[in-house]
This record gives C-alpha cells, sequence and structure tokens, in this order.
C-alpha cells in the first residue's frame, strides 16, 4: 500500500477510539512512531498505558519520512543502537506479518572522485568495530547499480548491505494495534489540553474527552522527544541493560528525575542521508546534506 492513497490525514477514519480508563500507569501523549512502540512494550512489562493522539496515530512526521532504517555512516554511539533497532523493526514486520513493509534494500554512498572515497572509505573501522557488513564499491560495481546506464562518472562508493527501509504509513498504525493487543489503550481526536495539578504533582491529564488520572501522582517534570511527551513514573522504567562492547552506552532512561522519568522504550532515529531511489537500492551522492531532524527526513524513527 504506497502513494497518495495511502497517505493519513485528519480526513482518515477513526481507528482507535478506547474509552479513557479510570487509572493508568503511563500516558503517552501522541500517537507516532515513539509513542506507539512506548505504549507496546510498557504494555508487554504488565503497565496500564493511556495513548492520546490529538489527530490520528502516525498522522503526521512519522508518515511522512521515506522510512530508511539506516546503519551506514552512523557516529560510533549512534551504531549500535541503529543495529538494535534494525533488529526490533524486524521483530515488528514478523509480529505485523509484513505490515510494516520492512525490506532489506542496502544502502550506498557514492563518491565523485577519490577524495570523496577516501572520506567514505574513513568510516569503515566504526562498522568494522561493530561487525556490519559495509563494504567499498568499485567504480565498475557502482555502475552496475545502474545497469551501466549512470549519467556521471562515479568513482566508487561503500554499501551496507544489510540496512533496511519500512513503509511508515502503514507500519505505524500496524504497531499501533500491536500495542493495544498488548493492553494499551489508543485514543485519536483526543488532544491533551492541561495537566490535572494538585499540590504540586501531575495527578492527571485532562484532554477534550474527559480526565485521564495516573496511579501514582507525579512531580513536576515531563519527559519531551519530539511531539511525544511521556508522563511514567521513574519506577516502570527497567533497568538499562549490561554493556556488550567498550562502546560509549547510551540507555534507554535518557532522563532520570526524582518521580519522573522520560521513557524511550524504543531506540530512535530521526536524520538521515539517503535519497530514495525508485528501484531497489538506497543510494546518497557523498556530501549530500542531512536533512534537520524536525524536516522531511528520509530515515524511519525507530
Amino acid at each position: 500500500m504506497t502513494g497518495e492513497a495511502s497517505r493519513i490525514t485528519i480526513e482518515t477514519p477513526i481507528e482507535f477510539s478506547d474509552g479513557l480508563p479510570e487509572k493508568v500507569d503511563a500516558v503517552i501523549i501522541g500517537g507516532g512512531v515513539i509513542g506507539v512502540f512506548s505504549a507496546l512494550y510498557l504494555a508487554r512489562m504488565g503497565k496500564r498505558v493511556l495513548v492520546c493522539e490529538k489527530g490520528r496515530v502516525s498522522g503526521e512526521q512519522s508518515s511522512r519520512n521515506w522510512g530508511w532504517i539506516r546503519q551506514h555512516g552512523r557516529d560510533r554511539a549512534e551504531l549500535p543502537i541503529m543495529m538494535q533497532a534494525l533488529r526490533l523493526w524486524r521483530e515488528a514486520d514478523a509480529e505485523t506479518n509484513g505490515q510494516c513493509g520492512v525490506v532489506t534494500a542496502g544502502t550506498h554512498y557514492l563518491a565523485s572522485s577519490e577524495k570523496e572515497l577516501a572520506a567514505l572509505e574513513d568510516w569503515l573501522p566504526i562498522a568494522r568495530e561493530q561487525g556490519l557488513d559495509t563494504r567499498v564499491l568499485s567504480g565498475s560495481e557502482v555502475s552496475g547499480l545502474f545497469s551501466g546506464r549512470a549519467d556521471h562518472p562515479w568513482v566508487g562508493g561503500t554499501c551496507t548491505p544489510s540496512d533496511a527501509r519500512g513503509e511508515p504509513w502503514v507500519a505505524v498504525p500496524a504497531v499501533a494495534r500491536l500495542a493495544r493487543a498488548a493492553g494499551a489503550l489508543i485514543r485519536e481526536n483526543c488532544a491533551v489540553r492541561a495537566l490535572d495539578l494538585a499540590a504540586g504533582q501531575i495527578q492527571g491529564v485532562v484532554t477534550e474527552s474527559g480526565r485521564a488520572p495516573v496511579a501514582i501522582p507525579l512531580g513536576r517534570a515531563n519527559g519531551i522527544s519530539g511531539s511525544t511527551i511521556m508522563f511514567v513514573p521513574s519506577s516502570l522504567l527497567s533497568p538499562p541493560p549490561p554493556r556488550q562492547s567498550s562502546l560509549p552506552y547510551l540507555p534507554t532512561r535518557m532522563i532520570s528525575l526524582p518521580a519522573l522519568s522520560m521513557a524511550l522504550i524504543q531506540y530512535m532515529n530521526v536524520s538521515g542521508t539517503q535519497i530514495r531511489s525508485s528501484g531497489s537500492k538506497q543510494i546518497c551522492p557523498a556530501g549530500h546534506s542531512v536533512p534537520h531532524p524536525c524536516g522531511d527526513s528520509p530515515d524511519t524513527p525507530a
């Protein structure tokens, strides 16, 4: 399912209209990729979760990117996270019977000069540290990508064959269905208008559909990631996994506050550099500008 016909807008029929609960353990404001994956993992931890979405699930940036799940060219500290994100995306695709549209297509960075090629090759040691399948492409191999009809004299490039892409406008709603099946409550057309405060603590949220109380009152704090806001007691968060390498560890508990933490249960990816081709390859000329994380990024947040 691709193309403009599948684009999610405010005119898309409401799919998620769960009632507001008497109490929840966690409130997630925003039904994008980060919100629905967080709801999924919290629900699987046995927590009562409510996702409030003002419009439609995946109705904004989460269905406007190009779906890249890219390991290639990542910062040394970011690469292990992206490798894990790719594994999680493949798990989600299997659990949704392929509805996430995850396809292994590989990412190719191309060079117009020996200088550009040398710059691309500078990243190879980072890939080798993590056992990634990145390799150098010769000029003839690049020509073969275009069946010998390339209109530019590329001297070579680098490639990570295991990189993938998904289809955001179908993937995020599919994961939202998984979250709901796991016990999460999701309500579209349900903007959060205010916090319900008493004695300096967050007692819940006030939505346009009514009040949603939290089981454990929260101190004054919040966690924000992009357009997703999560009110989650610190006690709900699982401890970080053990370190597997000497690389800097980037924990899922990104911000720790006295009574509240921002739970990025699913790993994120919010920027990228590829240009989506019309075929099966993901190709980026060397030196192509990196899109702003808040703009129409080619990459799928993971």
